[in-house]
């Protein structure tokens, strides 16, 4: 609910953003000021509702917010904790929301926005300041919204340009960020409730224990007395002192006292009227056999005191009830004895860490204090007041110094601390009575818990947010931009070089990091099972060597294989013990696991097989209880006594193990997060830098459809694409090039069109005239010139106009026509001569003709009449350049493959813009003249193949070069 306000919010700030930008109003600064205000007390009591709602989630469900993680993998453990995240989030968007409300006013500018964000941390530092300032957490959370408001426009605008693929993972950052902000936020809360759990919780329960386990005695006292006459009591003393003592009795009597429900390390003996043992049974606490039981005026009442016993080298401090059993109402004399033993010890505490995987299945009580729940990972350590450590429930102890003792000393008021112990920073409650003292604590995390927890929390909503995907697009209601996500996701990467290079870059770095973790993970877990089997192995191997030695110190007989016995050993080797005769239980240190069902009393079918069958000296097997397994060691326990098998379960072992793995599945989750990170990263930047040349050359081709050529593409690149690049460019060149030709080429063609229409139409008329001309000429003089020498004169002006109006005609004609070209071998001199023969008596003493045909012997393959009149019209112009007095020079040179052939003048010349311009149609520099020489001749000597170039320099003369293949 609360993610839908804040979509609704969020939403409803874009559009009053909009309107105002459309108004473009202005409000009072006052008002804006209030509202600024106003948005800043509204977000900080959206963020103050969140934290009451998480205190009240904590507080009933007992999540254990300080250490958030997905081990162990409890499903309503999990869904809280996602759904806590999703509140983190929501209620981050809903104040930043909020607070973009009144940030959509219009434009304002970079003064104006530091004055809004001035008024919004006005009630946020209010807010704190009330606090006083609690923590670093409580600051980035009241900061948080006012950042996630400040980048909400942009986030806005990029969310609606850019593409399905993109939004996926602004919606997945959109999830992640404010429950990353949120996230000290919630491992304070998380603290807090622990110490106040400690406080309220454990700690008072830790210092009035004693008194709880003389209250626990009380009610074993009267539970006994309302099942005791319910027993099956044996009559047959004699026969009865003389067997083993039978631990079902006592068990049986044990198991309905609350003794068995609060698994309190205790002992009940029952004892015939001689007071000879009839049955013991003790739950981790084993029977002196030394010591002697003595009765001083046993009656039918019970009768309660404190003793200390002693136990090899230790004393144990016990509660100690007896009474007698009065069977027979009325008549003296006693049917026997009852005696109950407590010890006075804290490991029937319903808290701390517990190695034993079926303690759960007997104190339903200790549920808050499994791995995730508020009462795991506390630690209680009792110390008298000497400083004796009295009882702790992890290996390493906090060492109490003088500086902290006399505080502990001074006051009797509860008070938290920090100490270490073996590297490890803790948070310690201590409190104290005339009993001891008592310190509670739990461990602080490191920045690398920190981050282990965060890549942790990033996996799990990562799951959730692709759960959340999956389930809206199979039901075909996730629409991103009008169509389904899945459609669009697959039609962008199947239209995209960049997006499909990125997935395979991304694929190609992500599969071997994972393959890398699962064999890390395998092999440090295999070689965790190998060290865990050897060191069970050689634990069954010290149970057996301290049952053999019991035996060979006995004074006496060696004592008989009972209970007793292997609670003792259990205690020395710290692991349970049990000893299966054939295929049944003989004795074991934990006989309620056995009676109550929980383990099974048969011999386990791999051990007997491996051990009575095989003979192996020693077997390790894998055992369960519930969902739980646990390494099983087993081995004989004498040499060639086959049918005796000893068995040690590993269970605390077990557990380690566990713990272990669970670290080495935390460190690998962040390390593979961290490279998959790293790995996407540097997909994305390679991926980027192999398609942006590509991109380049996209934009640039859409360009070069649209008309532009003048866009080069610039590469910082050296490698194929930069002469890929480079091609393209050459290739845009060319066709600029190509595109100046083509019009160049259709200018031509239509300057041709009309020459040819101006051609005939010229054509046309000057026939009659020149007829009617020459006609009007005969008449005239066959009758003897009757006008005289005028219209002689006007007659021959007319027939000289059309001679020269005929010439523009056929050169316009000549032009406008393409030409039909007969090569054949043509030697280069006579062409030449023949050329310029018929000007040599003409210029003769005006203009002096040189020629100098060195190549006089090779051949051209050409058409003779297209190149010589080329040769005309370049000889023509050049003449025509040289009015009075000038030199015309001719020569012919090879050169590689070419044959050149220059035609120099040392007329007027001409500058660069009419170099430029002399090749172009009706271009001229002369009054009379058409301008298509040039043209012309260009057109008949690349139409032969060749090429022509011009060199000019105004008043010192001209340069034609003519070239040709020496080879066709």
């Amino acid at each position: 609910m609360m993610m839908i306000i804040g979509s609704v919010l969020g939403r409803l700030s874009g559009s009053t953003q909009r309107f105002w930008r459309h108004n473009q109003t202005r409000q009072r600064r006052s008002v804006a000021v209030a509202a600024h205000i106003s948005a800043g007390v509204a977000a900080v009591f959206v963020i103050f509702i969140y934290e009451q709602l998480l205190n009240d989630i904590v507080g009933n469900s007992q999540l254990d917010l300080a250490y958030p993680s997905l081990n162990p993998w409890d499903t309503s453990r999990i869904s809280l904790l996602v759904g806590l995240l999703l509140l983190a989030a929501a209620s981050q968007w809903i104040a930043a929301s909020t607070l973009a409300l009144t940030a959509s006013r219009g434009h304002i500018g970079r003064r104006a926005q530091l004055s809004m964000v001035a008024c919004w941390m006005i009630p946020v530092f209010a807010h704190l300041l009330y606090l006083k300032f609690d923590n670093f957490s409580l600051i980035v959370m009241s900061l948080g919204p006012i950042i996630l408001a400040l980048t909400q426009p942009f986030i806005r605008r990029h969310y609606r340009t850019t593409s399905q693929s993109a939004r996926f993972v602004i919606l997945f950052g959109l999830l992640v960020i404010p429950a990353v902000i949120a996230y000290p936020r919630m491992v304070q809360i998380g603290a807090d409730a622990k110490s106040r759990f400690v406080e309220d919780r454990f700690s008072p329960s830790t210092a009035a224990h004693p008194q709880r386990l003389l209250e626990s005695l009380s009610v074993t006292q009267d539970e006994i007395d309302g099942v005791i006459g319910l027993l099956p009591w044996p009559n047959n003393t004699a026969s009865t002192a003389a067997d083993t003592p039978d631990p079902n009795l006592a068990f049986r009597l044990w198991q309905r006292t609350e003794l068995a429900r609060l698994r309190l390390t205790s002992a009940i003996e029952l004892y015939g009227p001689e007071h000879e043992l009839i049955s013991r049974f003790a739950l981790n606490l084993p029977e002196d056999t030394t010591l002697t039981q003595s009765f001083n005026q046993i009656n039918c009442e019970w009768e309660v005191y404190g003793e200390v016993s002693p136990f090899g080298s230790q004393e144990r401090r016990l509660l100690h009830a007896q009474r007698g059993i009065c069977l027979n109402d009325g008549q003296r004399g006693q049917s026997g004895t009852i005696v109950v033993h407590v010890a006075l010890d804290y490991s029937s505490l319903p808290f701390g860490t517990t190695p034993i995987p079926y303690y759960g299945a007997f104190q339903p009580d200790r549920a808050f204090a499994a791995p995730g729940w508020i009462g795991a990972n506390v630690q209680v350590a009792v110390y008298g007041w000497g400083l004796t450590p009295l009882f702790t429930t992890g290996p390493d102890v906090w060492s109490i110094e003088e500086t902290l003792f006399e505080k502990i000393y001074r006051t009797r008021t509860p008070f938290w601390t920090q100490l270490t112990a073996n590297g490890v920073h803790s948070n310690v409650y201590f409190s104290n009575n005339r009993y001891g003292i008592y310190a509670l604590g739990f461990p602080i995390l490191t920045f690398y818990d920190h981050l282990v927890r965060l890549a942790e929390i990033v996996a799990l909503l990562g799951i959730a947010y692709l759960l959340w995907i999956l389930v809206l697009t199979a039901t075909g209601r996730l629409v991103f931009g009008g169509s389904l996500l899945g459609h669009n996701l697959l039609h962008e990467f199947r239209t995209s070089f960049y997006r499909r290079l990125f997935l395979a870059f991304a694929i190609s770095a992500v599969i071997p990091i994972l393959v890398l973790a699962i064999v890390v993970r395998n092999y440090s877990i295999n070689q965790l099972q190998r060290d865990a089997e050897t060191f069970a192995a050689r634990t069954v191997v010290i149970a057996q060597r301290v049952v053999a030695e019991l035996r060979e110190t006995a004074d006496s007989d060696p004592p008989e294989i009972t209970d007793d016995l292997l609670v003792f050993v259990g205690q020395v080797i710290d692991q349970d013990v049990n000893i299966f005769e054939g295929s049944r239980l003989l004795a074991t240190s934990e006989r309620d696991l056995f009676a109550s069902g929980l383990l099974p009393t048969r011999t386990p079918e791999e051990v007997y097989e491996s051990i009575a069958l095989s003979q192996l000296p020693s077997f390790v097997t894998t055992g369960s209880v519930g969902r739980g397994e646990y390494l099983v060691a087993a081995a004989p326990l004498f040499p060639g006594a086959r049918d005796l098998i000893l068995t040690v379960p590993m269970a605390s072992r077990q557990y380690e193990i566990d713990q272990q793995i669970d670290e080495l599945d935390r460190g690998l989750l962040l390390a593979v997060m961290l490279l998959i990170l790293l790995g996407a990263t540097s997909s994305y930047y390679i991926a980027e830098r192999i398609a942006d040349p590509v991109q380049q050359l996209t934009t640039a081709t859409k360009r070069i459809a649209q008309g532009t050529y003048d866009e080069p593409i610039v590469t910082r690149t050296t490698d194929e694409f930069e002469q890929l690049i480079y091609a393209f460019n050459q290739m845009a060149n060319e066709l600029v090039r190509q595109r100046s030709e083509l019009a160049h080429t259709n200018r031509l063609k239509a300057w041709a069109e009309m020459a040819r229409q101006v051609a005939h139409e010229i054509k046309n008329p000057l026939t009659p005239v020149q007829l009617s001309a020459e006609h009007l000429l005969r008449v005239h003089k066959d009758r003897g010139s009757p006008l005289g020498s005028v219209l002689d004169d006007c007659v021959t002006s007319i027939l000289k106009q059309v001679r020269i109006l005929r010439q523009i005609s056929s050169d316009f004609s000549s032009y406008g026509t393409s030409p039909d070209i007969h090569k054949r071998p043509t030697t280069l001199d006579e062409l030449v001569l023949s050329v310029i023969e018929p000007y040599r008596h003409g210029l003769s003493g005006r203009i002096k003709i040189r020629t100098d045909l060195l190549t006089s012997s090779l051949q051209l393959f050409i058409d003779p009449v297209l190149v010589g009149r080329a040769f005309t019209n370049i000889i023509e112009n050049a003449l025509q350049a040289m009015p009075n007095t000038g030199s015309l020079i001719i020569e012919a040179r090879q050169k590689k493959n070419l044959i050149q052939i220059t035609i120099h003048d040392t007329g007027v010349g001409f500058d660069a813009d009419t170099r430029r311009r002399i090749f172009e149609p009706y271009f001229s520099t002369k009054v009379r003249g058409t301008g298509l020489g040039m043209a012309i001749a260009k057109r008949n000597i690349e139409l032969n193949g060749g090429s022509i170039a011009v060199e000019s320099i105004p008043s010192v003369g001209t340069t034609v070069i003519v070239s040709f293949p020496s080879k066709p």
